[in-house]
C-alpha cells in the first residue's frame, strides 16, 4: 500500500518473533530508538546476502544504470503529471526503513493535493488518482523516482515496501525495497481491498492486511540469494505489463465472514469502526 496522504495515528499491535507492535501511539523518534535493538536481535535470522555489500553495490549499479536509461520517461511522465493537475510533480513522505531510521521517498504524484485526513489506504475506482495517476500506478512509472532514493542509500532495489512510520509492522536490519515478496502477493490490493466497506479499511488493514505482508517479507529475507532476488525483479518486470500469475500469492478473508471483528461504537451521531487490539 502506498499513498501520497499522510496522516498520524496510533497502531495497535504486539511483540512477536520478527515483529514489533505496540498498543500505542508510535512516533518516528520513539520507533527509531526501540528500533535499534530489534534489528540488532533480528540481524542474526536474516540471510547473510540481505546484508551482504555485494548486493549493495549491485543495488548501486543499476540504481545509477535504470536513472540515466529512464531519464528521458521520467521526463515525460514528470511533464504529464505537471500539466494534469494542480500541486507538485513528485510527491514526498516520511517513510521507515532500516534499524528504524526515517526517510524521505520520492514518487511521481498520482494522487489529488490531499485536502483533509482521510483514509491513506487506496482501493480500485478511488477518485483521488489522477487520470495520469491511474496509467502512472497501473504500470508502477509513479515509483522511477525510488532509483534515487536506492542510491542514496535510503533503499533496495528487493525488500519490504517502505511503510509510514505508524504503518511499519517490521523493525528491519535491511533496507525496504522497490519490489519485494508481498509486493507481489498483494499486486492486486487494491482490488482486494474494494469489497471492505470505507469506514471499516483501516481496521481491516490493520488486523488482516498488515502482519500478512510483515509475515511474507520477513520470511523472504530470511531466506534471500542472488537468484531469488533476480526472480523477484524479473516477475515485477512482468506484472508492470502483464497481469499473470506470480509464484507468491495471498487470499485476504472475505469482508463479510469477518464482520464480527469490527463492531461499531457510537460517537455522537456517527459510528466508526472500534479497532482491535490483537493481530490474527
Amino acid at each position: 500500500m502506498d499513498t501520497d496522504l499522510v496522516r498520524n495515528t496510533p497502531y495497535p499491535v504486539h511483540v512477536s518473533g520478527g515483529f514489533l507492535f505496540e498498543d500505542a501511539v508510535e512516533t518516528p523518534q520513539n520507533s527509531a530508538k526501540r528500533a535499534r535493538s530489534f534489528s540488532d536481535a533480528n540481524r542474526h535470522s536474516v540471510s547473510a546476502w540481505a546484508l551482504s555489500r555485494t548486493r549493495r553495490v549491485i543495488d548501486l549499479a543499476v540504481a545509477a544504470l535504470a536513472l540515466t536509461v529512464f531519464l528521458p520517461l521520467m521526463g515525460l511522465v514528470a511533464l504529464a503529471v505537471r500539466l494534469s493537475s494542480p500541486g507538485p510533480v513528485f510527491f514526498k513522505q516520511q517513510r521507515m526503513g532500516r534499524n528504524g531510521c526515517v526517510f524521505t521517498l520520492y514518487k511521481f504524484r498520482s494522487m489529488h493535493v490531499a485536502k483533509d485526513h482521510s483514509s491513506p489506504i487506496t482501493v480500485t475506482g478511488d477518485n483521488r488518482i489522477t487520470g495520469v495517476g491511474k496509467l502512472l500506478r497501473k504500470y508502477k512509472l509513479d515509483e522511477l523516482p525510488q532509483f534515487w532514493n536506492v542510491l542514496r542509500g535510503d533503499m533496495s532495489l528487493v525488500g519490504p515496501r517502505p511503510k509510514l512510520p505508524h504503518h511499519e509492522a517490521l523493525h528491519m536490519p535491511f533496507r525496504p525495497g522497490i519490489t519485494g515478496a508481498a509486493t507481489l502477493a498483494f499486486r492486486f490490493e487494491e482490488e482486494m481491498l474494494s469489497q471492505v466497506p470505507r469506514e471499516h479499511l483501516d481496521a481491516y488493514y490493520d488486523r488482516f492486511v498488515k502482519p500478512s505482508k510483515a509475515k511474507i517479507d520477513w520470511e523472504y529475507m530470511q531466506s534471500a540469494t542472488p537468484k531469488t532476488d533476480i526472480g523477484i525483479l524479473c516477475q515485477t518486470a512482468k506484472i508492470c505489463f502483464l497481469r499473470g500469475e506470480t509464484s507468491y500469492q495471498v487470499e485476504l478473508p472475505e469482508f463479510s465472514d469477518t464482520m464480527h471483528e469490527f463492531p461499531l461504537r457510537q460517537t455522537g451521531t456517527e459510528s466508526q469502526p472500534s479497532y482491535g487490539t490483537s493481530i490474527i
